[in-house]
């Protein structure tokens, strides 16, 4: 059967070295694979095996550029060939911008697989639809998703201000804030916090931070202000100057995104927005 032929190539280890992945049998199957997939007219859960495998290689094959590339070949066929796999791809691209300690190399590349669903968006994806504005066709410099995935930091930083911009022009859908926009801001302070990057040098991290929590809800809001708030202060004895620095900052910028009515509001919630209040007033 093709499929767990493939399956068993894609995981095939050298005969010579047994700790070592057989690389020219496994790049064989990923170019037997692109070559079939256009055969593919079901959504079977055995192609789904190997779409999977797919997306286990982008997230674990971090040294290996070349099979990152031919999975990410393969998905893209697969999203052609199969559009109800968009979902799956999502869904894999929501788990991975929400994990606050991925690595920042795998995180750029799904992000360049989410722009690719938005320039393809088959299902009509409405999260797609209000992400499009991001996108720019006649100037890649000032496109977002070219300079947030890009290997200078000041170019990200650029990607930033122009969300900013946009999101001032028009708000974001809440869902599309909460799954994509508001872990990709954070992206700039978790890498801060595991130190992966230097500190942060431009306000406008922070400043998209506010903008964005400004639309949350109460219940999101303040997750989001109690996982960096605890931080702060329970591992305050390991951590260092600069991210001492970045949290605090992170913290008070969540805080000036507080935009919650006071009437009718419940003991335990009004006594969380005193802390934030004071808080505030001590930062």
């Amino acid at each position: 059967i093709f499929y767990l032929k493939q399956l068993i190539e894609l995981n095939s280890w050298s005969s010579d070295q047994i700790s070592e992945p057989d690389y020219e049998c496994r790049l064989n199957s990923y170019k037997e694979i692109s070559n079939n997939i256009e055969k593919l007219h079901e959504d079977k859960s055995e192609y789904l095996c190997l779409f999977y495998h797919c997306l286990y290689e982008l997230n674990h094959s971090i040294n290996d550029l070349s099979l990152r590339e031919y999975a990410s070949q393969c998905i893209h066929l697969f999203i052609k060939q199969i559009p109800s796999y968009q979902t799956y791809l999502l869904t894999e691209i929501r788990a991975v911008l929400k994990q606050s300690n991925i690595l920042q190399n795998i995180r750029h590349e799904f992000l360049r697989h989410l722009s690719y669903l938005i320039d393809n968006n088959n299902n009509d994806n409405e999260d797609l639809i209000d992400l499009k504005r991001l996108r720019n066709y006649t100037d890649i410099e000032v496109d977002f998703f070219h300079n947030i995935t890009h290997v200078q930091n000041h170019r990200r930083l650029r990607a930033l201000k122009r969300l900013k911009l946009i999101h001032d022009e028009e708000s974001f859908h809440l869902t599309t804030i909460n799954n994509y926009l508001l872990p990709t801001v954070c992206s700039f302070i978790n890498d801060v916090i595991n130190d992966d990057t230097k500190d942060i040098n431009d306000d406008i991290v922070f400043i998209c931070l506010t903008k964005l929590s400004e639309k949350l809800t109460w219940m999101k809001y303040n997750q989001l202000f109690i996982s960096y708030f605890r931080q702060l202060t329970t591992n305050k004895k390991i951590l260092n100057l600069t991210q001492k620095r970045c949290l605090t900052r992170t913290v008070s910028a969540i805080i000036d995104g507080f935009h919650f009515q006071l009437d009718n509001t419940s003991e335990s919630k009004l006594s969380s927005i005193v802390i934030l209040f004071d808080l505030k007033l001590n930062f």
